[in-house]
């Protein structure tokens, strides 16, 4: 993470630029219609041992409360890297929310909800790829 959570945008270390997100508010939970979220100027910080496709911070009331990172995967290599990807993220511990494509947990004070899903080609023909992204919220008092 590049700032901790509660971080407030005017306080914002980095160089951000607004990023407009479309969603079907029926599908959306809790504040995020209120959330504006921002990419980094410059480039991210690795995620899954790779530079991100996307990175966003995301801040409510001018507060930082969602990180969202995704990042593009050959389609062969995608499923063992995403459960590598979670078993560190989990630090050894059981998870008890954990599928091939889907997995949720903890660190500390840090929630976290990852998914793999398979994207539309791009580039070379016949090169499938699947998409790993992450999503970080604070987490509630233990």
């Amino acid at each position: 993470m590049l700032m901790p959570f509660g971080t407030l945008f005017k306080d914002s270390p980095l160089a951000l630029h607004e990023v407009l997100l479309f969603q079907d508010v029926s599908q959306a939970g809790g504040d995020t219609p209120n959330q504006d979220c921002y990419a980094i100027d410059g480039a991210p910080p690795p995620f899954a041992g790779r530079r991100p496709d996307e990175y966003l911070l995301c801040f409510s009331h001018d507060r930082l409360i969602r990180i969202d990172a995704s990042v593009r995967l050959p389609a062969e290599s995608a499923g063992a890297v995403f459960a590598a990807a979670c078993t560190q993220w989990r630090g050894g511990r059981a998870l008890a929310e954990q599928t091939p494509d889907s997995c949720e947990g903890r660190d500390g004070m840090t929630r976290f909800s990852a998914r793999l899903a398979a994207v539309p080609e791009q580039g070379s023909p016949g090169q499938a790829a699947a998409a790993l992204s992450i999503s970080l919220f604070p987490a509630a008092e233990p």
